[in-house]
Order: structure tokens, then C-alpha cells, then sequence
């Protein structure tokens, strides 16, 4: 039987012989051999493997273009494996010769996948486990300038996306930690855009007790999410980062040092004012909020904002953006004290938490924060700088300003 794989990169085997698509040495063989083997079971018209294969690009003769690369194929395959006859040709039509056994990966993956929908829990998790397991990457990605390359690619992606999360959501039903972690791990290999199992592996690895990875995978999802789709808001990401933050160690520890050693920094020589995601720092706002509300203190909150200063552009290149927010954070942490809190709140804002700091400092400290930005960008003056004081309040107008 030949066998066919098409997930994650061509190849074809034979008996005990494998042939990697680079040994063809003929992307447009590889195309028309794929076509061939896709619709195997029906006759192609010249005129319709012309154009699933030219589409259309402009070529002086395709029939007899096809004709030559036919040849070839039929070439290749007696040379290689010592078939003959894969082709068969009637009146200007070609078929693959149905006595040559195929089996091709995405009929086998799609067909195991599907079947594994209709099953009891414990047949459907072999079933996805195998089904899953054949899917070793994107379908041709080599060739997605074919629309019906592009087409079938889109669909097993997803096939395989809708059966990853089915399966995690089984394990995740039966507590299976351990195996969710795996499967999101590969997952997130084959497609790192995808929302959903980030959020089964952030559960994965809090159950398992490992929350720094949780927090890296949560930070690393976000980053990865803005700068591939430019998604700034997630909320399921958002959820499953809660839980994160209501994490309890599940052991129970017998010396205090065992505690400390836990929750303190690792880093001896802390300096500048404290990073971290806009979940934290909503918590730690609300509880500074708490604590000026008790003893009568004062906090801010700096919400800056930076934008182009020519107003005939709606937005500042994306390249402005990295290249002022990199030079705003930096700012950030070394000009504040080390017991102010920063947090990136949107793709040009950072959000920044004053801790028993008056009114008229914080006006000072902003003053400050724009003339280091402006200094540190003299050499492009298309940033403005926009800077929203507001005091620290346990209710009503805080609650608006963290709503997302």
C-alpha cells in the first residue's frame, strides 16, 4: 500500500522506502500527483487538473504542460518504487489507478475524528488520542498560493482545533491534569493563537501546582494574541487568569521559612516600581484602596496615553507604538519607587499605581514621567504624551475604570 502524508510536510512510502517531497524535485509533479490522489476516485478532464493546478497563472500550452508532467509522475513512481501504470489516461481525461491501494493521512485523521464525536467518553479519548496523533501539522502548507490547497488546509486546521478542545474538555471534566497539560502543550505547537487551550493549560498547570508557569503562559498568551491577531481584549484568558490568582498550595507546610522561601523574590537587588499584568494590578489597586480608605491615606492612579502628533494620521504606526511603549515602561520603572505598581492596559497605555502619594506629587511625578519620554524620543517628535490623574477611591468611579 502507498501511503500519503500530507500533514506537517509531503512525503510518500512504499513498502520500506520513503520519499521526502524535496527528492520529487518538481513542486508542480507534487501538486498534480496530490490532486490526483485526492480525487482519485473520479476521471479529471485536462482542462480541470489545468486549472486545480495553473489556477490562474498564464501558461503558453497547459495541456501540454500536463501531459509532460504526467509523464513525469508516471516516471517517477516506476524509478522509485517500481509501480507501473499509477495514471491512467482515457481520451484526455486522467484517473489514479484504483489498483494501487492508497491511503492518504487527512482521510484517516478525518474519518477517526469524526467517528470519535459518536463514541462513549472512554472509545472517543482513544479515538481523538489517535486521530490527534496523525496530525502532525498544517496540510501542505508549501502550497497554500492554491485556493484548493488554502481550502482543505483551513478545514483540517479546524478539525483538528475542535477535536484538541473536545479532548480537553473531557480531561479537564475527569480531572486528567496531567494529560490535558501534555495535549494543550501540542496543541499550542500546531496553532499558538488559540484562546481556548490556552485557558485549559493555564488549568492544567494550576492544578498541577506549577502557577509561575501558569502566570508565564498567561503573559506569554496575551503578547502572542495582540501581536499575531491584535486582540487586546480576552476575556476567557481573563477568566482563566482568576483562577491563577485564587490559587491555594494544596501540601501543607510545617516551617514558616518553607512559606517564605515561596513568596519571596528571588531577586536580592530589587529596584524600580513593580511590573505586572493588568489582573494584578487590579487586585493590588483595590486592596491599596482598601488600605488609604482605613488609615486615611492618599494614592493616584496615572492612566498615560500615548498617540501621534500629526492629526492627519487616525493612529501611530505600529512601529511608533513598540518603539515608544518600550521606551515608556522603561521610563516607568526606573523614575518610580519601588513600592509603585505598572501595568500595561492597552497597546498604547500603561495604567500606574501611586502609593501614598498626594495630589500635587502626582502632577510632579507625571510632569517628570513626560519630559524623560519626550528627551528620550527628541530625535522623533511625532508622540504625544497624554497623562489622566485621579485619586485612589475604594468605589464608584474605580469600579468604571477597571471594567474590563
Amino acid at each position: 500500500m502507498l501511503k500519503i502524508h500530507t500533514l506537517g510536510k509531503f512525503q510518500l512510502q512504499y513498502n520500506d522506502k520513503v520519499v521526502e517531497m524535496k527528492e520529487i524535485r518538481s513542486a508542480m509533479m507534487t501538486k498534480v500527483l496530490l490532486y490526483l490522489l485526492i480525487y482519485r476516485d473520479e476521471e479529471l478532464n485536462s482542462e480541470r487538473l489545468c486549472m486545480a493546478i495553473w489556477e490562474r497563472s498564464d501558461v503558453a500550452n497547459p495541456a501540454g504542460a500536463l501531459k509532460n508532467l504526467i509523464y513525469r509522475l508516471r516516471n517517477f513512481f516506476r524509478n522509485e518504487f517500481g509501480i507501473e501504470d499509477v495514471i491512467l489516461n482515457s481520451c484526455g481525461s486522467y484517473k489514479w489507478n484504483p489498483q494501487v491501494d492508497v491511503e492518504l493521512d487527512v482521510e484517516k485523521f478525518k474519518e477517526i475524528i469524526k467517528t470519535a464525536k459518536n463514541q462513549e467518553k472512554e472509545k472517543a479519548i482513544l479515538l481523538y488520542r489517535e486521530g490527534l496523533d496523525i496530525y502532525k501539522g498544517d496540510f501542505m502548507p508549501a502550497f497554500l498560493d492554491l485556493y484548493w490547497i488554502l481550502t482543505l488546509n483551513t478545514y483540517y486546521h479546524s478539525l483538528y482545533l475542535s477535536a484538541a478542545k473536545r479532548l480537553a474538555e473531557i480531561y479537564s471534566t475527569d480531572n486528567n491534569m496531567t494529560d490535558l497539560e501534555k495535549l494543550c502543550n501540542v496543541a499550542i505547537k500546531i496553532d499558538n493563537t488559540e484562546e481556548e487551550i490556552y485557558c485549559y493549560l493555564i488549568e492544567a498547570l494550576v492544578k498541577l501546582d506549577h502557577v509561575s508557569m501558569a502566570y508565564e503562559t498567561y503573559d506569554k498568551a496575551k503578547k502572542i494574541l495582540f501581536n499575531e491577531l491584535k486582540i487586546d481584549k480576552t476575556e476567557k484568558l481573563d477568566e482563566a487568569y482568576k483562577m491563577i490568582l485564587s490559587f491555594s498550595k494544596s501540601d501543607v507546610v510545617d516551617e514558616m521559612d518553607e512559606v517564605y522561601e515561596d513568596i519571596n523574590e528571588m531577586d536580592e537587588d530589587v529596584k524600580g516600581a513593580f511590573v505586572c499584568g493588568y489582573q494584578v494590578f487590579k487586585e493590588i489597586y483595590r486592596m491599596n484602596a482598601r488600605l488609604n480608605a482605613r488609615d486615611d491615606e492618599e494614592g493616584q492612579v496615572l492612566l498615560i496615553t500615548l498617540d501621534s502628533c500629526y492629526k492627519q494620521k487616525n493612529d501611530m504606526t505600529e512601529y511608533q507604538i513598540k518603539r515608544a511603549m518600550a521606551s515608556l515602561e522603561k521610563i516607568l520603572i526606573d523614575s518610580l519607587r519601588i513600592g509603585d505598581v505598572i501595568s500595561k492596559y492597552s497597546t498604547s497605555q500603561y495604567i500606574v499605581l501611586l502609593q501614598s502619594c498626594n495630589e500635587e506629587n502626582g502632577i510632579m511625578v507625571s510632569n517628570r514621567i513626560v519630559e524623560k519620554l519626550l528627551e528620550k524620543n527628541k530625535k522623533n517628535r511625532s508622540v504625544s504624551v497624554q497623562i489622566d490623574l485621579e485619586p485612589v477611591e475604594l468605589a464608584s468611579r474605580a469600579d468604571r475604570l477597571f471594567q474590563n
